[in-house]
């Protein structure tokens, strides 16, 4: 009860009649305005309550939703950056086992098996965006032996070419451009003979 309508009451009440009435009267109008707010706050509290229990539950699926995905991108990622360096190691193998050195010389080789090369380009296949890299992987690992120094010069360029592509799938930057005749390590002064 306001002000306002605790009066109106005192004015009906005739003080000859009984004075505990009113007093009464005030105590229950005081009281119940007391029950009644306190009642209003604890409903207020236990709304707030279940809401912030909603929200809590809500957040907590959002983050699991969230670790989820970024443990799969991580996974994808990791899958991928093992699978390019895989083919960069099987071009290398690929190349050692038919490049000859002008004067001659053959190249130490490098092996991969037929197993780890179908495991590499099935990995490809499966975690890589650009499908070139999938394109120039095949197209180097079935370059001929025998190869003249035009077929060469290709070879080494599309060597340089699916070294950028993989930096840009991996985001590692922008495209280098090397000189083709330093593209490829046939061979260095300091190689131990020993296998």
């Amino acid at each position: 009860m306001n002000p306002e309508e605790i009066r109106q009451l005192v004015e009906q009440i005739n003080y000859s009649d009984n004075i505990y009435y009113l007093i009464l009267a005030i105590i229950i109008s005081i009281l119940g305005s007391f029950v009644v707010e306190y009642f209003r706050e604890r409903g207020k509290n236990w709304a707030t309550k279940n809401d912030i229990e909603e929200i809590t539950k809500k957040i907590e699926s959002v983050k699991a939703v969230i670790q989820n995905d970024q443990e799969i991108k991580k996974l994808k990622r990791d899958l991928k950056y093992k699978a390019l360096l895989n083919s960069l190691s099987i071009i290398d193998s690929h190349l050692s086992n038919f490049l000859i050195f002008k004067d001659g010389t053959k190249i130490n080789k490098q092996y991969s098996s037929v197993i780890e090369i179908r495991a590499c380009h099935n990995n490809l296949i499966l975690t890589c965006e650009n499908a070139e890299i999938v394109a120039l992987f095949t197209k180097m690992l079935s370059a001929k032996e025998n190869l003249n120094e035009d077929e060469i010069s290709v070879l080494m360029k599309d060597l340089n070419e699916y070294r950028n592509w993989i930096r840009m799938e991996l985001g590692f930057g922008s495209e280098l451009s090397l000189d083709k005749d330093f593209i490829w390590f046939a061979k260095v002064n300091f190689e131990s003979d020993e296998k």
